[in-house]
This record gives C-alpha cells, structure tokens and sequence, in this order.
C-alpha cells in the first residue's frame, strides 16, 4: 500500500449526454483536484460516439460500442495509472466545493468512501444505498435508509446499504484487486449490490462520509432506452439473488418479480412487464442458473 496518495484519476461512463456538460464536469473534477494538490486526469469512456476531445489530462476512450457501465467503469480504470481512482456518473452536477469537499478525504488505507448522495433540491437521496434481494426486503432497507443511514459523521457503511456506484473513490490497487471494481457480467444496475458484497467478503472497509455531499441529478442517460434499461435491471436483481441464495434465489426473485408485477396491474399501477418477462425467460430457460452476462446485443434481442 503506498505511503502517501499524490494522483487521481476520474472515471466516467457516458452515454447519451451532451458534449458541454460533460466537458463542464471534466474541468470541474480537474479544479477541485488542483485545489487540493493532486496531479489528476480524466478518463472519459463513451458507449456512444462524443465530440469531446483529448487532452493532456483528458483520455476519451471510445470506439467500443455500448459495453454497458460496469464494463464501461473498467475500461476507464485499466488505462488510468493514478494511485486513486474516483468514479463519478456524469449526471452528478459539476459543483467544485462538492468535489473538493471528498477530495480531502483521500488518504492511504480507507478501502472505499462513499459521499452522500443529494438530489438537485438539496434533500438527501437514500434511494441509491438500498441493498435487496427480494421486494420485502427492499422495503425494509428503504425505510432504515431514509430513517437511519444519514448522518453528519463519517463511519462504516451499515449492513442494510450499499455504495452507490454514481460517485465512488478506492485507491487503484482496490479497484483492480475488487475486478477493477465492477464486474462486467452486469450491464447496468445491481453491480453495486454485487461490488458491496464482494468489498464485505474481502475485509475492505466501506465509509459513508456523512459531511460529504455530492449532487446527483441521476437517470438522464436512460431515459430514451427505458425498456432495455428495466431488461438490464432486472437481469441484475436475478444475478445478485442468484449470487446470493444460488438457483433457489434466483427461482424465488422469479416469483417474487412475477407477483409484485400482476399486484401493480391490478393496482393500475406502472409495472415494467413485458421486460421483466422478457428477462424472467433467459433465466428459466437457463434452469434458474447464470444465463451468461448481458450485452447491447443481448438486450435487443
């Protein structure tokens, strides 16, 4: 483990968001990290064609196609060389005070901070911890989320949460030794349930840094893609009830999925159906065991 951290590397996966704002939030990650004196890059993956260029502290990696976010993540993180590595979601607003504020938290031996989220009103959003398996169970983490997990004080991350992969910091030896850090089995979604776990198993601390708020605006990137954005959610959900429980986690996230479907129809409520069903297929067909990953090909099938 290095003594002292003197570089960071910002990874972000972009699709489907504009050239100027995601130019804004690369000079703003830059100014924060010389403000607290860190030699800093940006390393920009585009799962679409961008306009941004590179520069000497900016490498836009693209040509790949949609990999999706995790493999997006890794990309991003096998070509950056700093000794820390800062994952941010390019819808988090580009807010210099906010990214120094986490910037001086960066130090030898903390395994992974995790900021608070805030949604652009300010209030805190414990929406992106809530750790499941089952929709009892999300219900549970949801309701500890929102009544117990704020708080202005840095500290481990409880065991009813999970990190939200939307602004995320490890050293680089961390996020290389955690499969760098996302695996790319997920396409989009969940991986943060499955980082969590494996982060756990594996002894890393996790801290929440209750005085550190990062503003995250979120899901502006998929809301032209809504169905095979719900495919890949829920084909998340089934891997980590899989991962979890084995083939009788995945059966019952089937059955689980399926009632919690037909009580919204009934309810004339919005139930994303027809992907889920879609999803519910692969994995029936497959005797409730890993399917294979999903990939852009697969989801358009």
């Amino acid at each position: 483990m290095k003594s002292s951290i003197n570089s960071v590397g910002f990874v972000i996966v972009a699709f489907r968001n504009a050239d100027s704002d995601l130019s804004e939030l690369a000079r703003t990650l830059l100014a924060a990290a010389q403000d607290c004196a860190f030699e800093a890059k940006i390393y920009l993956v585009a799962n679409d064609e961008i306009g941004v260029g590179s520069s000497s502290n900016l490498e836009v990696i693209q040509g790949h196609g949609n990999v999706g976010f995790a493999a997006g993540v890794k990309l991003g993180a096998l070509n950056s060389s700093e000794d820390y590595l800062v994952f941010v979601n390019p819808d988090c607003a580009p807010n210099r005070a906010e990214f120094r504020s986490f910037l001086t938290e960066v130090r030898p031996g903390r395994g992974i901070l995790q900021p608070i989220l805030r949604t652009d009103a300010g209030e805190f959003d414990y929406m992106p911890y809530e750790n499941w398996t089952f929709t009892v169970g999300r219900q549970w983490s949801a309701w500890r989320c929102r009544k117990h997990l704020y708080s202005d004080q840095a500290r481990k991350l409880p065991a009813y949460a999970k990190v939200s992969g939307a602004f995320l910091g490890m050293e680089r030896e961390v996020a290389l030794r955690l499969d760098s850090p996302f695996d790319s089995a997920f396409f989009l979604y969940a991986e943060d349930r499955d980082l969590t776990d494996r982060a756990r198993a594996a002894g890393i601390p996790i801290v929440l840094l209750g005085g550190c708020s990062i503003t995250h605006i979120g899901g502006e990137s998929g809301k032209t893609v809504s169905e095979l954005v719900e495919r890949a959610k829920s084909d998340g959900s089934f891997r980590v009830a899989y991962r979890r429980y084995g083939r009788l986690g995945a059966l019952l996230y089937y059955a689980d999925q399926s009632l919690t479907d037909r009580a919204k129809i009934l309810l004339r409520r919005s139930a994303a159906a027809s992907a889920h069903q879609w999803t519910a297929k692969r994995w029936r067909s497959a005797g409730f065991r890993d399917p294979g990953p999903v990939t852009a090909e697969v989801l358009t099938q």
